[in-house]
């Protein structure tokens, strides 16, 4: 298998990723995908936070948690309920498992990111300067880069000391 993603690799790796969860919406009441970080993932306000930004985020989807539900060749987009109603676009690349209820894995993909193309005018090709690389020279910033460190966000509660009635 060759080593290079192309792009007929990452429409067909989109088109089955599309299928199985339209499927999952059609029977499950409610399910559960585990998005890995990607450049196109949008929570919103809130985004990744912390462990998030390097394990991803196991979104839930049922009745109370998504609204606004609409998918296509590009990705998921909805409302989700997190403190309050966020937008969301998850891209199918980032999509990485899904879980059913119990919790038991009903599908793992393989997650792929290669940029989309970006089109320009073949006109002007001969006037304009080679595509930059991908990778940031050493003298621009990249931009997702933080100067501090965001204030943790994660509110975690200990049940093992409450006591049963």
């Amino acid at each position: 298998m060759a080593d290079k993603i192309t792009p007929e690799d990452l429409a067909y790796n989109r088109r089955v990723k599309k299928v199985v969860v339209e499927t999952l919406f059609e029977v499950c009441e409610t399910f559960y995908l585990h998005c890995v970080p990607h450049p196109d993932l949008y929570l919103g306000g809130r985004g990744l936070i912390d462990k998030e930004k390097e394990e991803g985020i196991v979104l839930v989807f049922g009745p109370y948690s998504a609204r606004r539900l609409s998918w296509d060749e590009r990705g998921i987009d909805c409302d989700m309920h997190f403190a309050r109603w966020e937008p969301v676009h998850i891209p199918w690349e980032c999509v990485h498992r899904a879980f059913d209820k119990p919790g038991q894995f009903l599908m793992q993909w393989v997650t792929m990111n290669v940029p989309e193309p970006t089109l320009r005018d073949a006109s002007k090709l001969d006037q304009e300067e080679p595509a930059p690389d991908a990778e940031p020279s050493a003298d621009e910033s990249p931009a997702q880069e933080t100067p501090e460190k965001e204030p943790e966000k994660i509110i975690e509660v200990d049940f093992t000391k409450r006591k049963k009635k």
